[in-house]
């Protein structure tokens, strides 16, 4: 699983979010979406409000420049967990602080193409997924 967090510039978080991150605000307050079909941000938002919120919208197609348009405070967005671990201290600010985030199942898919390096490591990603699934409670 990738499990993502809403966060935000320190200075965009601030400006749009001084008195609470609430449902009211994440509705007023500009999101970054990598393209048209990137649904976190829209699965958070129905999560914090139980209801379709259209706030303004920003689209950004690049992983590094989504980053970047966030960091730089064109709106708020999704953001995996390392993302925000490997940042500098104070680049961001997570808007939802121990909140659940938004997890997303991981999938492998292999095109039919043998060679010992694939089959290798397509082994070791089946032999870690039945790992994981044995040490859940």
């Amino acid at each position: 699983m990738l499990v993502y967090h809403p966060a935000a510039s320190r200075a965009f978080a601030e400006r749009w979010f001084r008195d609470a991150a609430d449902a009211a605000s994440f509705a007023r307050a500009p999101v970054v979406d990598f393209d048209h079909d990137d649904e976190l941000q829209t699965r958070f938002l129905r999560s914090v409000s139980r209801r379709v919120l259209d706030p303004p919208r920003h689209f950004v197609s690049g992983s590094s420049d989504f980053l970047q348009a966030i960091a730089l405070g064109l709106g708020w967005g999704m953001l995996l967990e390392s993302q925000l671990a490997d940042a500098p201290p104070g680049a961001f600010v997570e808007l939802a602080p121990g909140g659940p985030g938004v997890a997303v199942p991981l999938y492998w898919q292999q095109w039919n193409l043998r060679s010992p390096a694939l089959d290798a490591l397509a082994a070791a990603v089946v032999a870690s997924a039945r790992a994981s699934l044995r040490s859940r409670p």
